[in-house]
């Protein structure tokens, strides 16, 4: 089955209405409560992989069209900074997600915004590995 949500929560409510499962069932299955899919759901909480591989297998889909592209980023986010790194980033995500998804902004503003996000880390990158200590380089 191929997921077509646009975030996690999306992705997985949209797996487990197509199995026909309620909120309860999924959670029996998947052995965690059925409040915290109700927060996946919601985008309130995102899970941890050993989470998401158990909602998968519940599923009968892959953890990769569950999580989608962005679930490693959120799970090397995760390990970095903890639950507020992973926070921090969904907003971002969701913010960068719905700005570019549609609104007003005509497209060469959007085109802007890419290439200011795009100048932004480079730059910051750059700035960053001066401040490397030689031994902790990857040159």
């Amino acid at each position: 089955m191929e997921l077509q949500g646009n975030n996690f929560g999306e992705r997985l409510l949209e797996a487990r209405k197509e199995k026909k499962l309620t909120r309860e069932k999924l959670a029996g299955l998947a052995d965690i409560s059925s409040k915290t899919i109700a927060n996946y759901e919601f985008g309130e909480r995102y899970p941890t992989i050993d989470i998401a591989s158990r909602l998968a297998a519940a599923l009968g889909v892959s953890v990769a069209s569950l999580i989608g592209e962005e679930g490693d980023i959120i799970e090397k986010a995760r390990e970095e900074y903890g639950s507020r790194g992973v926070r921090d980033l969904r907003e971002l995500i969701d913010d960068v997600s719905g700005l570019f998804a549609g609104g007003e902004l005509p497209e060469e503003d959007k085109d802007a915004l890419m290439r200011a996000f795009t100048d932004a880390y480079f730059t910051a990158k750059e700035k960053n590995s001066r401040f490397t200590p030689k031994k902790y380089r990857k040159d």
